[in-house]
């Protein structure tokens, strides 16, 4: 089995024989599985998007910073993975990852604010090289540089057509 492989069950909505499960151990015998899902019924899609993540203390101190309110999964919550053992500790984990939940507005707001900053790099990258022009002496305008970028980036294009085939 590979990470990818790993089914995620809603406790709350799968039927559970409780006299034959320990939940402590991870340990469930199902009546009726139903795994969970971000597209069709509300009743079965969580306010958490589940991540498998590096089990070391860097990486689980950056992923919950980067996304507040980020927490690793345990025994206590109404998420299963089919699959995935069970530490010392109460958590799950899968070879050397450990399971994640992350809100799903937190990580909404982070790609958002990861999407803007991508989207305003060309501006900064364009302020810099005029702004390195204007050292050098020569003030040209926007049009003026961005007809520049498209020869530059014209030429580019017609030399990667133009190269013979590996």
């Amino acid at each position: 089995m590979t990470i990818n492989e790993i089914k995620i069950i809603d406790l709350r909505a799968s039927g559970i024989d409780w006299t034959k499960s320990n939940r402590d151990a991870g340990k469930f015998h199902f009546t009726d599985k139903k795994g969970i899902s971000y597209r069709g019924d509300k009743s079965v899609r969580p306010a958490h998007l589940f991540r498998w993540v590096r089990n070391d203390e860097r990486t689980i101190n950056d992923w919950m910073h980067k996304y507040e309110g980020s927490e690793l999964v345990t025994t206590a919550d109404d998420y299963y993975p089919e699959g995935a053992n069970v530490s010392p500790d109460g958590h799950y984990t899968f070879s050397d990852c450990i399971w994640m939940k992350i809100p799903v507005m937190s990580y909404k707001n982070q790609r958002e604010k990861e999407i803007r900053k991508s989207e305003q790099a060309p501006d900064l990258i364009m302020k810099g090289l005029r702004d390195e022009m204007r050292q050098y002496g020569a003030d040209l305008t926007d049009a003026e540089l961005a007809a520049a970028r498209d020869g530059i980036n014209a030429e580019l294009s017609a030399k990667i057509g133009s190269s013979p085939a590996r």
